[in-house]
């Protein structure tokens, strides 16, 4: 994370950043308890990561605007589809789709985890990115973003 200057996104929090955690509620559930990094770290291999906003798109301009960094020839190899499935391909970490009807792909991947969502996608061919996050986890926020995605494609 540190070549990107990704000072925020981690798998364990800091004190310091503890402090900053959004709260996350769940229906039925009200707010959702902040998880002990024990019981948290098991989500490790499932991307349980924490972040920022500003992290996020950070990661999302590396991948559309191609700045020059030491990391720039990894881009093909994580944008590059590696397995098929019906209604997307998968990448190292990112669903490949298309929208009806257009030709380009656009990169995208959610989750929902403990009372939170989030949604980050790309289409590099136009540099448009979004993310979206969300602190109600019963809710997948992947049709919205998708959603803004498809609209500023077409602007």
């Amino acid at each position: 994370m540190h070549p990107l200057g990704l000072k925020d996104t981690v798998f364990t929090l800091s004190p310091e950043q503890k402090k900053r955690v959004a709260t996350g509620y769940e229906e039925g559930r009200g707010i959702s308890p902040f998880l002990s990094e024990k019981i948290y770290s098991i989500f490790i291999g499932s991307g349980g990561l924490y972040s920022t906003a500003k992290d996020m798109f950070t990661f999302l301009s590396f991948n559309i605007v191609k700045d020059m960094t030491s990391l720039n020839a990894i881009l093909p190899i994580i944008q590059t589809s590696y397995h098929s499935f019906k209604e997307f391909d998968m990448g190292l970490g990112w669903k490949i789709s298309s929208f009806p009807n257009r030709l380009k792909n656009f990169f995208h991947l959610s989750g929902t985890l403990f009372g939170f969502g989030m949604y980050m996608g790309m289409i590099p061919d136009q540099e448009i990115g979004v993310v979206v996050l969300m602190n109600n986890g019963d809710h997948d926020p992947e049709d919205l973003g998708k959603e803004i995605l498809r609209i500023l494609s077409t602007l």
